[in-house]
């Protein structure tokens, strides 16, 4: 029956529903003592949990079934966790502890040949090096994923490493070459109706509409990001396409709701620690900008609302008439 569900949970589509069939998976496995059953559920309710911007969570039971894929010798697992563990230290912040999973995810899969892995962790190396402001690392790193992908044959995660990769370009500001790979990426994952993978580079179209000051195109791209966001339903995503919609909105005067976006993004539990750093400065010009009494208020419209209201009202914008 468990073996049942957890099948199930690749077919179904939303996060909450694989999240709800890997807990009662992982209830029966206990029951019955199945400890191989209950190490990959762990780390697949630890994956959806990430999904769902649960980073406790996900932590919790990527340590759990790595310590149990250890004791038992499944390295299949201790691969996945480690390089998974390696991601969700990153979100927090914790970039040493990031840096230091995924390199010994690296090793172990160099050792029997575990490429996809590899790219796997050099991508999240990327988004560190990335947030750090280390663009030749992250460059380095995403063109070494590209490399593997491409050996493989594996062209969704080609078309990830590219949206990764053209965010790199948007942060040396070189928007032609951002431009094109975000165009790359975003065909690569309509040819797969990957729809989870065309987040990335419509957030990267708006952010270089945007740094060349076409704001009616910004708002378009932006909206589009957001849109798939909330219907595959994956928040941190969501999130950091708001730090754009939260510039743009500073950027032709609309500042009190590009706070509300600014707020949103640095108390949600789901977002980034990168998300977080990347509308900071935004944030406190704003605060220091708006009387005491307007940013007193968008603490409590942030309180009262939740993520899916803002994105929704966001998709549905028609104003302000300067965008």
């Amino acid at each position: 029956m468990a073996y049942v569900l957890r099948y199930l949970a690749h077919v179904w589509q939303t996060p909450w529903q694989i999240r709800a069939i890997y807990q009662k998976t992982l209830a029966i496995f206990e029951e019955a003592g199945d400890e191989r059953g209950k190490i990959e559920t762990l780390y697949r309710l630890g994956w959806a949990a990430a999904q769902l911007g649960d980073y406790q969570e996900a932590r919790q039971c990527y340590l759990d079934s790595l310590a149990m894929a250890k004791k038992l010798g499944r390295r299949e697992i201790i691969l996945n966790c480690l390089v998974e563990l390696g991601y969700v230290q990153w979100t927090f912040g914790n970039n040493q502890d990031a840096e230091a999973y995924c390199q010994e995810s690296i090793s172990i899969s160099a050792e029997i040949g575990y490429y996809s892995q590899i790219a796997c962790a050099r991508r999240y190396l990327a988004r560190l090096a990335l947030s750090l402001g280390n663009h030749q690392a992250a460059k380095q790193h995403l063109q070494d994923s590209l490399a593997i992908y491409d050996e493989l044959g594996l062209r969704g995660l080609k078309a990830e490493s590219l949206g990764e990769l053209s965010h790199v370009a948007v942060g040396e500001r070189d928007f032609p070459t951002a431009s094109q790979l975000a165009q790359d990426s975003l065909t690569l994952c309509q040819e797969q109706e990957y729809r989870t993978g065309e987040i990335e580079p419509y957030t990267v179209l708006g952010e270089v509409a945007l740094g060349l000051g076409n704001f009616p195109e910004a708002k378009i791209y932006f909206q589009k990001a957001l849109h798939i966001a909330i219907e595959v339903w994956v928040p941190s995503y969501a999130l950091h396409a708001l730090v754009g919609m939260a510039k743009l909105l500073a950027a032709v005067g609309e500042k009190e709701q590009a706070l509300e976006l600014a707020t949103c993004i640095g108390q949600h539990p789901a977002s980034w620690q990168w998300s977080k750093d990347s509308i900071a400065p935004l944030s406190a010009e704003l605060e220091a900008e708006l009387p005491p009494d307007v940013v007193e208020a968008v603490e409590s419209w942030v309180k009262e609302k939740e993520l899916k209201e803002v994105i929704e009202e966001l998709i549905s914008l028609t104003y302000p008439q300067a965008i």
